[in-house]
């Protein structure tokens, strides 16, 4: 129907240039999908995986110093805005600090730090480029984007690992909503860290090039009002 259109506009003597050639943008998607997804493994994933077994680290391992680097930045953001871990004290991100200062000295006693550190800094580098793209494809605001930046030095997600879940890409090119729910605490711990650090990752570079067939889409109705076909909210 996109493809009809464009075409009934170009027969009534307008222009579709590029940036409001929805259809051309959908035929390339998934090429520029699959481009980005390799080149995001190979910056980023397998540098990540490399380091964990040159440094004969664990994911165990990693996973558990990343969640204890974490949580006690999470506990006071949720104690901020939850009333409910602030009121009984009980940690928003599923560990005390108590335990996550232990798990840091554990690590450190056991001469394992460095390797840890050098890991994480993989782990910190994928999540910044995650904010790039998110940024650079206007998924979410610059003052979203700086409290998020502001409120965590150590982010990694905290959820728990369900049969079938699958990652929030959005439904056909329909990408409305967040592109994070807003964490309101977990009492229970968080499995499978780094699973969900580069699933989360990925969805966002997918949701980046969705955006960028919605906006050629946005730019055509602008350049061609027409009622019976569409309205801009």
């Amino acid at each position: 129907r996109v493809r009809r259109t464009q075409e009934a506009i170009k027969s009534a003597g307008g222009l579709v240039p590029e940036k409001t050639d929805v259809y051309l943008a959908e035929e390339l998607f998934h090429g520029r999908v699959e481009t980005r997804l390799k080149a995001f493994e190979h910056a980023y994933v397998k540098p990540l995986i490399k380091a964990i077994k040159d440094l004969g680290l664990t994911v165990a391992q990693v996973e558990e110093y990343l969640y204890a680097r974490h949580a006690p930045e999470r506990n006071a953001q949720i104690a901020k805005i939850n009333p409910e871990f602030r009121e009984d004290d009980t940690p928003g991100s599923g560990m005390t600090n108590e335990q996550a200062h232990a798990i840091i000295e554990r690590f450190d006693e056991a001469g394992l730090t460095g390797g840890l550190e050098e890991v994480a800094r993989h782990v910190d580098e994928l999540n910044v480029e995650r904010l790039r793209v998110i940024e650079d494809a206007g998924l979410e605001t610059p003052e979203t984007l700086q409290a998020w930046r502001d409120a965590y030095q150590y982010y990694v997600p905290l959820k728990t690992v369900t049969d079938g879940e699958r990652p929030r890409t959005g439904k056909g090119f329909d990408i409305r909503g967040k592109e994070s729910r807003r964490a309101l605490g977990r009492k229970t711990a968080a499995k499978g860290l780094l699973a969900h650090t580069v699933v989360q990752a990925e969805a966002t570079i997918v949701r980046a090039e969705k955006n960028r067939v919605g906006e050629r889409f946005l730019n055509l109705a602008r350049r061609y009002p027409n009622r019976d076909l569409w309205q801009i909210d």
